[in-house]
């Protein structure tokens, strides 16, 4: 059974509503990607307009609500799935020609840890489909350089293998003075009552 209470008390408006049932098709076309199709509601508000000054709050709390998930929120489904009770707070401020209104509630804490824990693995997700591409470039990059640095390697061994072969050999100089054929350095000491290896 629902209870209304309207009280008008000077500059004042009390509303009380005890037990509001709240109830929507599923089944119908959503236009909004998210819709509140059934709860259990109560209010409890008061509005007061002193001169020009607005002064006001309204709380809901939402007992037992069932959230129907469009298309388009598709990914918060579970979220809202086993969404529990919670409290909506709407304060108003300002003047009759410019009010404002402010909106806080009990399920931004559970709707943001929710989401983080909904949003962590699919950013691991991303993470390890980013390190994978950085590591294939960078192996096909490391593998590139290994090679260009294997080429260079084996250039300079070459070079250094020529010139030290070259200064590894002195000439030969026969009885007239003259150079003839090449010996290796260790051969000038043969025979000279030097031992042949060191």
């Amino acid at each position: 059974m629902v209870r209304y209470i309207i009280k008008f008390i000077d500059d004042r408006i009390d509303l009380i509503i005890k037990k509001l049932k709240v109830q929507h098709s599923e089944t119908a076309k959503m236009e909004s990607p998210l819709r509140l199709t059934s709860a259990i509601i109560d209010v409890n508000g008061y509005l007061r307009a002193k001169e020009d000054a607005l002064k006001g709050r309204v709380l809901l709390e939402v007992h037992r609500p069932k959230v129907a998930v469009g298309a388009k929120a598709a990914i918060l489904a579970d979220l809202f799935k086993n969404m529990g009770s919670f409290n909506l707070i709407i304060s108003i401020d300002g003047t009759l020609d410019q009010p404002s209104m402010t909106l806080s509630s009990s399920a931004t804490k559970t709707l943001a840890s929710g989401l983080q824990n909904l949003i962590k693995p699919k950013l691991k997700g991303v993470e390890k489909d980013i390190k994978k591409a950085i590591d294939s470039q960078l192996k096909g990059d490391l593998k590139a350089a290994s090679r260009e640095t294997d080429v260079l390697e084996k250039l300079i061994q070459n070079e250094l293998s020529s010139r030290l072969g070259l200064a590894g050999r002195t000439p030969k100089i026969s009885g007239e003075g003259k150079a003839s054929e090449e010996e290796e350095p260790l051969d000038l000491f043969k025979g000279r009552g030097l031992p042949s290896k060191f």
